[in-house]
């Protein structure tokens, strides 16, 4: 909405809910009768964005804006928890033309957690420098806030070891140089080097039995597992690697993309070692190409087109067993085999004056291949068994717009 001749207020509302419940069956033995671990979840997020974006003469341009989140969660592992909060976070950013081939812009955030009074500064500033024509050199360097996912920890009663309620914002410190090279207006390239530095991450003190702290036990190494565990902020975090990418947009009926990444991922535990974390996977690729054939009738545009993406990533790693028993003195050091998939997708399109209307046929995992999703010991078979990811999916939809 405009504010005068050279100012825009905009204000947005989203708001979002789920609910999840889980059943996980564990079959009888000698001494124990089966049983089974139901965990709920329920979530609901109401999120409020309002900036004020303006210009000073014809350098000079700014925003000042603020967001809210409203945050319920709702939970059943083996405590019953429910966290009610807001997330507030004011915000200043400005960007400066020093010269036409130089620019800098520079932003300051403060986030608050209501729940328990933690808070964070969030710096950022970049500097852009257009060495000629197409070719750009970007430097950039921030520093932001995260919360940890409520929903896979213990926020327990007061005094319990289980009570992780002191857990606030873990610090991301991020450090990007980047280069962007346009060939053609259809043709570019980008080439990325970035470090991530991470303090403050939530990792294992003690366990459910009062245990000392597993070296495995880190929320950056999060995906479903449920952490029983006493938390501590003292754990660190390191995400780095290069990325090369090469865009082909669409032109004369094709286009394909084409990058890949070596990374290396790591964290600290407790003690302060360093280990290689859940998605240290050293290198991934991925391909993208597709091609239209179009025919123009009397009324009607007819497009025919076929994608496919090719994806080969590094393998996830977990913690090796020994005797059936994951050996928690060696946390990731593990890797599941080379993932690799091939998705296909054939379409027709018709366009009209009133209404588009499209076919598609997508054939994901088309060639049927079997990758390692993760192990676990199955007490029935009394050994490590390998999950695999889904294989061949085909799937027939219709899709129209007005």
């Amino acid at each position: 909405m405009p504010v005068g001749e050279r100012m825009a207020w905009n204000t947005t509302v989203v708001v979002s809910a789920n609910d999840q419940e889980r059943a996980e069956e564990f079959p009888a033995e000698r001494r124990f009768p089966a049983y089974t671990v139901t965990t709920k979840l329920y979530e609901q997020k109401a999120s409020f964005v309002s900036e004020l974006k303006g210009v000073v003469g014809t350098r000079l341009s700014y925003g000042i804006g603020g967001n809210a989140m409203h945050r319920l969660v709702d939970k059943q592992v083996v405590l019953n928890d429910r966290v009610d909060t807001w997330l507030l976070r004011p915000y200043v950013h400005g960007a400066y033309g020093i010269t036409e081939a130089l620019r800098a812009e520079i932003g300051l955030g403060y986030s608050y957690y209501h729940y328990n009074g933690s808070s964070v500064l969030e710096p950022r500033a970049s500097l852009q420098w257009d060495v000629r024509s197409g070719r750009t050199i970007t430097v950039s360097a921030g520093q932001r806030g995260q919360l940890p996912q409520i929903q896979l920890f213990t926020l327990g009663p007061e005094g319990s070891y289980l009570n992780n309620r002191q857990l606030g914002f873990s610090v991301s410190r991020d450090l990007v140089l980047s280069y962007h090279h346009a060939f053609k207006p259809h043709l570019q390239l980008h080439a990325e080097a970035y470090i991530q530095e991470l303090s403050n991450v939530p990792v294992g003190e003690f366990g459910i039995f009062g245990s000392a702290s597993f070296a495995e036990v880190s929320v950056v190494n999060a995906w479903d597992d449920q952490y029983l565990w006493q938390l501590t902020d003292r754990g660190t975090a390191t995400n780095q690697g290069f990325e090369l990418g090469l865009d082909h947009r669409f032109h004369r009926g094709f286009f394909y993309q084409v990058n890949g990444t070596v990374l290396d991922a790591t964290y600290t535990d407790r003690e302060g070692t360093t280990h290689s974390s859940r998605w240290d996977v050293g290198a991934m690729g991925n391909l993208v190409l597709g091609r239209e054939f179009e025919k123009q009738l009397e009324g009607l545009k007819r497009t025919w087109g076929v994608t496919a993406r090719v994806n080969v990533t590094g393998g996830q790693r977990y913690t090796p067993y020994v005797d059936n028993i994951p050996d928690l003195d060696r946390p990731y050091e593990a890797q599941n085999a080379t993932f690799q998939r091939l998705d296909i997708r054939v379409y027709l399109k018709r366009e009209r004056k009133s209404h588009t209307g499209m076919w598609s046929l997508d054939l994901l995992n088309a060639t049927n291949a079997q990758n390692e999703a993760y192990r676990y010991y199955d007490q029935r078979k009394g050994e490590v068994v390998t999950k695999y990811q889904l294989g061949l999916i085909p799937n027939i939809s219709y899709r129209i717009e007005f």
